[in-house]
């Protein structure tokens, strides 16, 4: 199956899933007549007592610190205070298909996330991470092993929610429209063999983003589609101090997430999101070579396991994702310049510590 058909594929599905989700719009004065009439005052404090209502799938309207739908309320403060850990496996190929090197990699990373409740319904966010890592590759002609090194900032994020329906309002849903964008700020480096790399992108990137979900008594389902716009890419290839180039792309993503509340503190998200990827232009800016990069499509598995030391104030998060990638190819004018990058994943281990002020 082709790129062009897994969009249309992606598009139609979400279309039809936002559809069906949507439907139920129609309902909402039934909806509203069945929920508690203490859901237009929930989440004022805390978190609810999930035991209490008479259903599993009974409809509530909190905001639960860990939940997918989760946005702070007005004038409160959230913060997520996080380290990942991604050990990486990928293998090159030439022209012909014949294996030349196998790669891991292992990388750390910290970042802070800020976020305020502009209004019950507006909520903006800034994040910053810190990386350091390293790739070994295992030359199969050689048997000798390289090593590359990354540590750096990356570029900050900033971010926008709009709570356009809200489940707390006696909606059968809640539904959200999303914006964020990166800022080129740092000079991006390939590393070589002795000189380390950094861990910014090189280029701006801006996210758009449409949420549906909605919160019961002890689940919650949200749906989401989006794209990323990826401008164009400078970097510096420290193995030999030239300047290259790759074009800008679009992604596109669409997920599921989920969140299963076992008792008042504990809880588990399982979340899966795919993501497909237009290709790119790759230009040598000393020598003028030029190349067509095919960017590769990914799928991502995680779950989360939630504790809340104080509800709704306190919440510790254990994570572990699986990412799977299908090839990435690198096409030169002169077909033995081009290779490929085979068989690769990410296992990525997380902690997390979320918090809310008032």
């Amino acid at each position: 199956m082709n790129k062009l058909n897994k969009k249309a594929l992606l598009l139609t599905t979400c279309v039809l899933g936002a559809a069906a989700f949507f439907s139920t719009s129609a309902q909402a004065q039934q909806y509203a007549q069945q929920m508690p009439s203490a859901m237009s005052s929930a989440n004022q404090s805390g978190a609810s007592s999930y035991s209490s209502a008479s259903s599993f799938f009974a409809p509530i309207g909190d905001r639960i610190v860990s939940d997918p739908m989760f946005l702070p309320l007005k004038g409160q403060i959230y913060g997520v205070s996080a380290y990942t850990g991604t050990i990486g496996n990928s293998s090159a190929y030439n022209h012909l298909g014949v294996k030349t090197s196998n790669s891991s990699s292992y990388s750390n990373t910290f970042s802070q996330t800020l976020a305020y409740g502009i209004s019950d319904d507006v909520t903006i966010r800034l994040a910053q991470s810190y990386e350091f890592g390293n790739t070994d590759s295992e030359s199969l002609k050689t048997g000798a092993t390289t090593p590359y090194n990354n540590a750096g900032l990356t570029d900050p994020t900033l971010s926008v929610t709009y709570r356009f329906i809200d489940q707390r309002q006696n909606y059968p849903v809640s539904a959200d429209l999303y914006a964020a964008y990166s800022p080129n700020m740092l000079t991006s480096r390939n590393a070589s063999a002795t000189r380390t790399g950094t861990e910014d992108s090189g280029r701006q990137t801006a996210t758009f983003q449409a949420d549906v979900g909605r919160e019961m008594n002890n689940f919650t389902v949200e749906g989401l589609v989006g794209g990323t716009f990826n401008g164009r890419r400078n970097f510096v290839t420290l193995s030999n101090d030239q300047n290259d180039t790759l074009g800008s792309f679009w992604s596109y993503f669409a997920a599921i997430n989920t969140q299963t509340r076992i008792t008042d503190r504990l809880s588990f998200n399982g979340n899966v999101r795919y993501t497909v990827q237009d290709k790119a232009a790759g230009a040598n800016q000393s020598t003028g070579l030029t190349w067509i990069q095919s960017n590769p499509d990914n799928v991502d598995f995680t779950v989360d396991l939630n504790y809340q030391f104080i509800p709704n104030r306190l919440v510790g998060q254990l994570s572990y994702d699986n990412v799977m990638y299908t090839h990435t190819s690198y096409n030169y004018s002169v077909a033995a310049d081009s290779s490929q990058v085979r068989n690769q994943d990410n296992n990525i281990i997380g902690a997390r510590l979320m918090y809310l002020f008032n």
